[in-house]
């Protein structure tokens, strides 16, 4: 695979199970240093996590294939993932939620709840 057996192994989980890699070869696959998880089963947790909780990603994951990762590391790959801000072209008019348990909150300190208002006006015209 990368023509090198030195370097103190540890255990990669992957989409195809569990991998022992050494240094060397983490190193040349260009693995992150200490990480446990293969980058292409680390692109899978991300993408289930991003549609469902991070509990029912854990059980997808498992699922799918056969590899078991916790909601906590699930929920910890999310955190320390940097994501692009899309940019935009013009401000946004109106909102749809769906969904409950929504909060929602004012970028004013101490502000009225005008804006509160005027999110669930809008949120009960809102059409299916």
């Amino acid at each position: 695979m990368t023509g090198t057996q030195k370097g103190r192994a540890r255990l990669l989980k992957t989409i195809v199970g569990l991998v022992k890699v050494t240094e060397k070869q983490a190193q040349k696959l260009g693995l992150k240093p200490y990480s446990q998880i293969s980058p292409l089963l680390e692109k899978s947790c991300l993408l289930l996590s991003a549609n469902e909780s991070f509990q029912n990603g854990e059980k997808d994951v498992e699922t799918l294939t056969g590899i078991k990762v916790s909601h906590s590391t699930l929920q910890r790959l999310v955190q320390r993932t940097e994501y692009q801000l899309p940019s935009i072209l013009q401000g946004v008019s109106e909102v749809c939620i769906d969904g409950g348990k929504v909060r929602l909150r004012s970028q004013e300190v101490g502000g009225s709840n005008e804006t509160v208002q005027n999110w669930t006006t809008l949120a009960k015209r809102a059409t299916y």
